[in-house]
């Protein structure tokens, strides 16, 4: 089955995305990234999401080798034009999600906070909101 995509408009900036819509998903982090410009993934859901100035693209993908194909396609499309992407994804078990899924080199290392919780099984979802980020 086809990659089901939907296209609106909204009103706002990125961090409407940010910090409720998509809170609990992976950023795609790019040079490009402002508050007219994001995009995000969700390895569970197996979608993507753009927001370019007001225009938003939902890709939802039926199995997880659409999803990853889809999402490679991204991340080359933003490499070959120099735009630097990269995964943020230390959110729950994303991070262990995107390596199974062979993207690896796109998750920037944890920094040594995230270390430090991962090393005693802390909730970094928690520890973040605790430390005010």
């Amino acid at each position: 089955m086809p990659i089901k995509t939907s296209e609106h408009t909204v009103e706002g900036d990125r961090y409407q995305f940010d910090f409720d819509m998509c809170r609990t998903w992976t950023q795609l982090d790019t040079r490009q990234d402002a508050s007219y410009y994001g995009n995000w993934v969700c390895p569970q859901t197996l979608r993507l999401l753009s927001f370019t100035e007001g225009d938003v693209a939902l890709q939802e993908c039926d199995n997880q080798e659409e999803f990853i194909e889809c999402l490679k396609n991204t991340l080359k499309w933003h490499l070959e034009n120099g735009y630097n992407p990269s995964l943020d994804a230390h959110i729950d078990n994303q991070r262990e999600l995107f390596i199974a899924m062979g993207l690896e080199s796109f998750i920037p290392p944890l920094s040594n906070v995230e270390k430090q919780c991962k090393f005693v099984g802390a909730d970094l979802t928690k520890t973040r909101k605790s430390l005010g980020w």
